[in-house]
């Protein structure tokens, strides 16, 4: 069943339903009987772009792994899923689509993510978002170079839109270790039509990444709406190659793209970015970016940008303009404290810049019953913390 989450979301995911809560007439349902069953919906929450920058002790529990998300609900209050940020690791990025898979797939479908390997201890963290897909029936990580079919090495959970490597993964050998530094890791995700798999998105992208929180109050003018937005781009410094996606909420994008231009001025496009609905994504086969686009990424002069038929030249925007560390996590209820028995997940991405403190960051939910809200908060795992940053809405 697809479905609308509260206020319309656009990033929506087929969701299961649980009981929940009554409606307006105390609980019976229109003919008079059983309660109404509550949907659980899939949501969005990202760090807003005006959040305010960590201060240096909660940098430093940033580093040493003791800040996680956690997500809070009417049923569980004190939080129904949580993932501790303490998983360090290098980054490799992917697009998916049916024309990296062997043989190719013809299939309007497309995804994208990011997995993080600890290059000693082969820790795993990482997730993909995907459209598109019908009947999906599973997602891994698989090992092969790109144009190669390999074997399955990391079962990934979730679905159908969102898929995670989960937080009891088990680590990588020294032999996928290597694999992955080498680019020949991919995520594959599978459906009936497709048993083999529909979409691919090989590892093999590097790149410097950078966050962003997508809202009106960037754009130029200003736009007054409730849309809002998160997503990533990193760039290879070296080769100019681009990989990243955008997701989006409370709106219908006609076009999204990567423009150029400082905060506070309006700039021209140098991406276009492939995709649709709620989620876009720099193509697979993007051209790289000259030396002077890869310098105004560096400078933080570029940034997303989603178009509506109601303004034209854009109605959200994300500029591109914070560095920082990356942490990745897997949010569950075994991570809470106590733990919480739940069907729902989620992924999330977290950077802090270490010499100012700020941060961007999302969160994908799916499966939780009436959430109510979500931050990042601090301790360490298996010990609950106060919340250091709100996440929106």
């Amino acid at each position: 069943m697809r479905i609308v989450g509260r206020s319309g979301w656009l990033f929506v995911i087929a969701s299961s339903l649980a009981l929940g809560a009554c409606g307006d007439d105390g609980g019976a349902g229109a003919d008079g009987g059983s309660p109404p069953l509550a949907e659980a919906t899939a949501r969005t929450w990202v760090v807003p772009d005006a959040a305010a920058p960590l201060a240096d002790d909660v940098r430093a529990a940033f580093l040493d792994g003791e800040l996680y998300f956690n997500a809070h609900t009417e049923a569980n209050p004190a939080g129904e899923i949580r993932g501790q940020l303490d998983a360090a690791g290098t980054l490799r990025f992917a697009t998916l689509d049916g024309a990296q898979e062997t043989p190719t797939v013809a299939t309007e479908a497309v995804g994208a993510g990011v997995l993080s390997v600890d290059e000693e201890t082969g820790e795993v963290r990482g997730f993909f978002v995907s459209r598109g897909l019908s009947d999906v029936t599973m997602a891994h990580v698989h090992l092969a170079a790109r144009g190669t079919p390999g074997p399955v090495i990391v079962p990934m959970v979730g679905g159908p839109d969102t898929w995670v490597v989960p937080d009891d993964a088990a680590p990588l050998t020294r032999e996928q270790i290597d694999a992955f530094l080498a680019g020949d890791l991919y995520f594959n995700a599978h459906t009936e039509a497709n048993p083999a798999g529909e979409i691919r998105g090989q590892l093999d992208r590097v790149g410097t990444p950078r966050l962003t929180a997508l809202d009106g109050a960037q754009e130029v003018p200003a736009v007054e709406t409730e849309a809002f937005g998160a997503g990533f781009l990193a760039v290879d410094e070296a080769t100019g190659q681009v990989s990243g996606f955008l997701v989006t909420s409370e709106l219908e994008p006609t076009v999204a793209h990567v423009h150029r231009a400082a905060r506070g001025v309006a700039g021209g496009v140098i991406l276009p970015l492939a995709g649709g609905g709620s989620l876009w994504v720099v193509a697979d086969d993007a051209e790289p970016l000259a030396e002077d686009l890869r310098a105004a990424f560096t400078n933080g002069e570029l940034y997303y940008n989603a178009h509506t038929e109601a303004n034209p030249a854009g109605e959200i925007r994300g500029q591109l303009d914070v560095p920082g560390v990356a942490r990745l996590t897997a949010l569950d209820g075994a991570q809470e404290t106590p733990p919480v028995a739940t069907e729902a997940f989620g992924a999330g991405i977290l950077t802090v810049e270490e010499g100012t403190g700020r941060a961007r960051g999302f969160l994908l939910t799916d499966r939780l019953v009436a959430p109510t809200a979500a931050h990042v908060h601090r301790a360490a795992r298996g010990t609950a913390g106060g919340i250091v940053v709100p996440l929106a809405p």
